[in-house]
């Protein structure tokens, strides 16, 4: 076979100088996407395209059509795109994705080009529309990414899922035509099934489905497996447990034997604490404690909106940044995507100099292995004065009492730090979100370099002005209050307990603390959770205590009327396992949802926090409880949850409960029937995620 050289002058044709010139350029192109020199990129750009526009028109306007320049023209494209990808990705975490597919896809389409050219001494003849349409989509995000580098997360991943379900359909639009080359039929006349007749074939419209099927199982498959087997906690952390860490306790006494307020050994607890029931006092007590903040404040919450309530608090921190207090915020991706992205109220706090706002692992739907995995938590932190902890999140739903019908009844705790003591719990609180804040997947939350000098900027700071001015008008009494002796609690010792920090798959650190310490009651053990969904070692450690000879309650929302349908149809289908676990079980029927969180052990041990009893709280999320030794705080939760009991139904078995007279009873009809069978149905092999 003759091997036909480029002569000279078909090399330094200027059509094939132009592709040339394109190469040249990404060295370039890729320097100013590092760099972040971001206008320098698109200048380039814009000339390479059009280089690439007119190569074309100039080959075939002068007859300087040649075979090199065939070949030049799409290897440039091709290094073109993988090269700015490859790039980008080091910025952009969604471009990861789609730099793999990219590569895999053209490494397939040369391998089948190959294959094709020896087996039938063909070609594809070109690329097709749908090629050119996939290389078309893959500019557009490109230039989307470059041009708005500030772009929010939601836009991201529908940019993404968008682009990579177009190249996986281009494959396989490819794949259909290199089999009828293979063999030599028309691509739109093959069989179907063997041994079945000829049959009109639209390969667009499989190609179409079966790219929905792969993403899909990738997607589902991606996010479930990796935590299909739940791990344990090491026989380390285990046996590092030690009841006179949460518990004043002489280690040769009885474990009964409590702190003494009086005691010399306890006198240098400087902690006091009190218990936050409502939510009007939960977002009282935040502007409050925002208001006195003169150095640092630290919020982590799991959903952060911009209602009525996460209104008052944006306002709050504004002008405390305005004050120069230094700010961190830090929230869950899901809640970012959900409800931040394109907020004006965030992207004005944000944009403040003193605010660093960060996104606990953001959502990559195209990385679902990371997808489960989420930030729990719920607290802020005022200077070294006190920090408040519970299961709060920041919106309306949790705060304030804006709308009257629509509110979750939680607790928290406020913790103040009297004196401003060195060896204050709060100390624990802080490390813990040092932890945390310095992860690679906690990211800076991104809003437009435009907005801090716009109009929409200005009047957006106008009106959370004002709505500070109005709150603290109409709440300067609470506002102006301080903390004393006579309006807090003292504490004995006051222990953080939290889960992992990571996004993967994680030991059951906080549920094993629980249940440890639920095992050292020798009266009683009352538990308060919106929804139990228990894996085996769970339903182990509880049916343990509840089988111990003390009084144990398990207080949850009745399922006809709980807010989560997925965890209280868990229960309906669980009920048998839960009755087994000897503990009495209470089904709150009440005119809200029960969103709290709370262990009460004996008569001085009161748990607190963000941590449900369910497999997600457990193996999944992170979470954090505060476990308090106080007598006065464990009266006062005891309280709290009596009046809870009174609006809940009391289970005898499986099918008979008894209703107080005072409690309106409730029954599925007979669609709620068939939905909690059907989320029943439908959840049953994912419940681990739940």
């Amino acid at each position: 076979m003759q091997i036909h050289f480029p002569s000279k002058k078909e090399i330094f044709s200027i059509p094939n100088i132009m592709g040339y010139f394109r190469i040249l350029l990404l060295p370039f192109i890729a320097s100013g996407i590092l760099n972040g020199l971001h206008s320098m990129t698109i200048i380039l750009l814009v000339i390479s395209a059009l280089t690439d526009f007119f190569d074309g028109r100039v080959a075939r306007r002068f007859n300087m059509v040649t075979n090199l320049g065939k070949a030049l023209d799409p290897v440039a494209d091709k290094l073109t795109l993988c090269i700015l990808f490859l790039c980008l990705a080091v910025k952009n975490d969604y471009a990861h994705v789609i730099v793999i597919v990219m590569i895999f896809k053209e490494f397939y389409m040369l391998l089948m080009e190959m294959i094709v050219k020896k087996s039938s001494g063909s070609t594809t003849g070109g690329a097709k529309w749908y090629g050119k349409g996939c290389t078309a989509a893959l500019f557009i995000s490109l230039g989307i990414f470059l041009i708005f580098p500030h772009i929010g997360a939601m836009l991201s991943n529908i940019i993404t899922l968008f682009v990579v379900y177009i190249m996986i359909f281009t494959m396989l639009m490819y794949g259909f035509l290199f089999r009828s080359i293979l063999k030599n039929e028309p691509s739109v006349n093959i069989k179907h099934r063997k041994n079945k007749p000829d049959k009109k074939f639209n390969p667009v419209l499989r190609s179409f489905f079966y790219t929905l099927l792969l993403i899909l199982f990738y997607i589902v498959s991606g996010a479930a497996l990796p935590f299909l087997n739940h791990p344990a906690v090491s026989m380390e952390y285990d046996e590092a447990f030690n009841i006179n860490d949460y518990r004043y306790t002489d280690v040769t006494s009885d474990l009964n034997s409590t702190y003494d307020e009086t005691s010399p050994q306890t006198s240098c607890n400087t902690d006091r604490v009190r218990l936050i029931a409502t939510n009007d006092e939960a977002l009282n007590e935040r502007i409050r404690l925002i208001d006195m903040a003169k150095d640092s404040i630290i919020l982590s919450t799991f959903d952060f909106r911009a209602d009525e309530s996460g209104k008052d608090v944006i306002a709050a921190l504004c002008d405390a940044a305005d004050r120069n207090v230094d700010i961190k915020i830090l929230v869950d991706g899901f809640s970012s995507i959900l409800n931040m992205d394109g907020k004006k109220e965030f992207y004005e706090l944000a944009s403040k100099p003193c605010v660093e706002l960060k996104i606990y692992n953001p959502v990559n739907i195209l990385k679902p292995w990371n997808l489960m995995g989420r930030m729990h938590d719920k607290y802020l932190i005022v200077d070294d004065y006190g920090y408040m902890l519970g299961g709060r999140n920041t919106f309306d739903l949790f705060l304030g009492s804006y709308y009257a019908d629509y509110k979750n009844l939680d607790l928290e705790v406020f913790v103040w730090n009297e004196g401003n003591n060195a060896s204050s719990s709060l100390n624990q609180v802080k490390a813990y979100f040092d932890k945390i804040w310095e992860l690679s997947y906690c990211e800076p939350y991104n809003y437009p370099a435009s907005f801090p000098d716009s109009n929409i900027s200005k009047n957006t700071c106008a009106d959370l002005t004002q709505r500070l001015t109005d709150f603290r008008l109409n709440k300067s009494d609470i506002l102006n209050r301080a903390d004393s002796i006579e309006n807090t609690l003292r504490a004995g010792k006051i222990k953080l307990l939290s889960n992992p920090i990571h996004r993967g798959n994680k030991e059951p650190y906080i549920y094993s603390r629980l249940y440890r310490l639920m095992d050292s009651a020798s009266e009683r053990v009352y538990l308060h959770t919106p929804y139990i969904i228990c894996s085996k070692d769970m339903y182990k450690g509880l049916t343990a205590i509840g089988h111990k000879n003390i009084e144990t309650k398990l207080l949850l929302n009745a399922p006809e009327t709980g807010a989560n349908p997925f965890g209280c149809s868990d229960y309906v289908s669980e009920k048998t396992n839960v009755l087994a676990t000897g503990f009495s079980i209470y089904e709150y029927m009440g005119n809200y949802s029960y969103h709290t969180k709370a262990v009460l052990i004996d008569h001085d041990l009161s748990i607190i926090g963000s941590y449900n009893t369910d497999m997600r709280s457990t193996y999944l999320d992170t979470e954090l409880m505060l476990s308090i030794e106080s007598k006065e705080l464990n009266a006062a939760l005891e309280n709290v949850m009596s009046e809870a009991e009174s609006q809940c139904r009391y289970r005898i078995s499986e099918t008979d409960y008894t209703v107080p007279v005072s409690v309106t009873d409730a029954a599925f009809n007979k669609k709620d029937r068939i939905m909690n069978k059907l989320i029943v149905f439908i959840t049953r092999p994912f419940r681990f995620l739940l």
